[in-house]
């Protein structure tokens, strides 16, 4: 029986490259080509006697001679037609003597011996011959060459030149909310918003415990007064007085001395009124004046009006009273003018309870 596989032996590198063969035995020679074409025909020459050859040496090295030589006359240098001359016989006797004179300077090539590879020139005269062997075989490739691990990383360099600077980038997407700030300072009263509109009427209150009789120990009262107003709006506010209100059941007692005026229109009119903390009086009705022209085309007219009431339910403390222009129900709006180069006054004054 057969007996168990052996184990599989450690593989192993492949070996050396071999060193270069010898060079082979010289070739041996075929035989001569085909004859090529004809060439051009010559120029023809004088009249005198020109000799013309050309002449060729081969070498070869010979296994069972040891000289091989030859001598060719140039086929395309073929003697002229005009050897045919009286003088022929004479040209081919010199031709014959320069033949053998160079015949003389060939080169022998001689072998050394019949197992000799590379034939030996010897040189008589100049010409050479040239005589080569049979390239050798290629020799068995190398071992390669055992692994190199790679070198540790060099030194980083110094830093380069500061480079221009780069184009600005897109904006990012955007980050999540912050937290909420710290509340600011409390800012400045914002302009007069306009008239709101008219509230329900409230409920009636109970009615108080009667107090005693009695009177107002002092007057409470204010006075607001502008020289050349001069102000030319259509609508909005004209003029502000601030007035402490000291009793919450008292009443402001308000009027309005100034010069109004309408102008350049026909059936025409504009309203002035008061109001307290921005609101029209409701209790017990508006304050308010109207100036009014049916005809009044090419008229130009500043006239002092006086507008005066009471309003109640205002409350105890700081109370804002503004007089105001604006649009009679009705009407559309026309040039407006206030308090024409002379003074103008807002009057304010704290009193009781009119009586029921």
């Amino acid at each position: 029986m057969h007996g168990k596989p052996g184990i599989p032996g450690s593989p192993r590198r492949d070996g050396r490259d071999g060193r270069d063969g010898a060079k082979g035995h010289m070739g041996v020679p075929e035989s001569p080509g085909p004859q090529g074409p004809p060439g051009p025909q010559g120029d023809k020459g004088d009249n005198r006697a020109v000799i013309i050859f050309g002449w060729k040496t081969f070498g070869w090295p010979r296994q069972q001679a040891d000289i091989f030589t030859g001598l060719i006359i140039h086929e395309n240098n073929p003697f002229p037609p005009y050897l045919d001359h009286p003088y022929k016989m004479v040209v081919k006797i010199a031709t014959f003597w320069i033949y053998l004179f160079a015949f003389s300077f060939l080169v022998p090539c001689r072998a050394a011996d019949n197992d000799s590879s590379q034939p030996i020139c010897d040189k008589v005269q100049s010409p050479l011959c040239l005589c080569a062997g049979m390239p050798g075989m290629h020799g068995k490739p190398g071992l390669p060459g055992a692994p190199v691990r790679d070198g540790r990383d060099g030194r980083d360099g110094r830093k380069g030149v500061k480079g221009d600077r780069g184009s600005p980038g897109e904006n990012g997407p955007q980050g999540p909310p912050g937290l909420q700030g710290v509340p600011g300072a409390k800012g400045e009263p914002g302009a007069l918003g306009p008239p709101g509109q008219k509230g329900p009427r409230g409920e009636n209150g109970t009615n108080g415990i009667p107090g005693t009789p009695g009177m107002m120990p002092t007057k409470n009262w204010k006075e607001c007064a502008w020289k050349n107003v001069n102000d030319d709006r259509d609508n909005g506010l004209i003029k502000e007085c601030v007035f402490i209100k000291k009793h919450a059941s008292t009443v402001l007692h308000v009027y309005w001395t100034g010069s109004l005026r309408i102008f350049s229109c026909n059936n025409c009119c504009k309203r002035w009124y008061f109001t307290f903390n921005g609101a029209e009086c409701s209790g017990p009705l508006p304050i308010d004046g109207v100036v009014y022209m049916r005809i009044g085309k090419s008229q130009n007219r500043h006239r002092v009006y006086n507008i005066e009431g009471h309003c109640n339910n205002i409350h105890k403390g700081k109370v804002r009273v503004g007089f105001w222009v604006g649009n009679c129900p009705g009407y559309g709006s026309v040039d407006a003018y206030t308090g024409w180069n002379s003074v103008s006054r807002i009057f304010i004054e704290e009193v009781p309870k009119p009586q029921s």
